[in-house]
């Protein structure tokens, strides 16, 4: 893995000096080849919502407030396609409250339109938090929305802190490369 970024780094900067770039600035951008990599890194999920009438304000586009809601969707049906639910996890004795959110509005999504809700994992869990990021995009593929929800793995009958079910986490891992 590392011979890849070094390759990747040295025909980058033999291109540069080929074409007469070679001022540090320009050459010196080795974070920038290494992000591609890291990405492939993650679980992912994607799920389609249609945006209708009750979702809009008066102004025509969804109210702040749904996108938790879209936010939910979407890991409820990330968590479907590895083989689980919420209800199966809940079955199991955990339960996973929301204990933070961010959400980031970048352009708005408006009424009737399919919009993609794309999950990711790019953390493999090892603890009791579990974060999951979201981006909302239109059907013309523009970025409409990124946010960050945080859960927590408790124990329903204590309320304590746990880490993630193991069955789930051997689900999950298999996304991750192993080093």
């Amino acid at each position: 893995m590392i011979f890849l970024y070094v390759f990747r780094l040295l025909i980058y900067i033999k291109s540069k000096i080929f074409r007469g770039l070679a001022n540090p600035r320009n050459i010196l951008k080795p974070f920038e080849l290494l992000k591609p990599l890291e990405l492939s890194c993650m679980y992912s999920s994607e799920t389609q919502i249609r945006i209708h009438y009750a979702l809009t304000d008066q102004m025509g586009v969804v109210y702040h407030g749904h996108y938790a809601q879209f936010y939910e969707i979407g890991r409820s049906e990330a968590i479907r396609q590895l083989g689980y639910t919420y209800k199966d996890i809940e079955a199991m004795g955990i339960i996973m409250p929301v204990v933070d959110i961010h959400s980031k509005f970048l352009r708005p999504a408006k009424y009737d339109d399919l919009i993609t809700v794309k999950t990711n994992l790019k953390e493999l869990p090892t603890t009791h938090k579990i974060i999951f990021h979201s981006e909302i995009y239109n059907e013309a593929g523009e970025l409409l929305n990124v946010g960050d929800v945080t859960l927590y793995f408790m124990e329903a009958s204590s309320m304590k802190r746990c880490n993630m079910p193991e069955e789930l986490k051997l689900k999950i891992e298999q996304f991750f490369l192993q080093e």
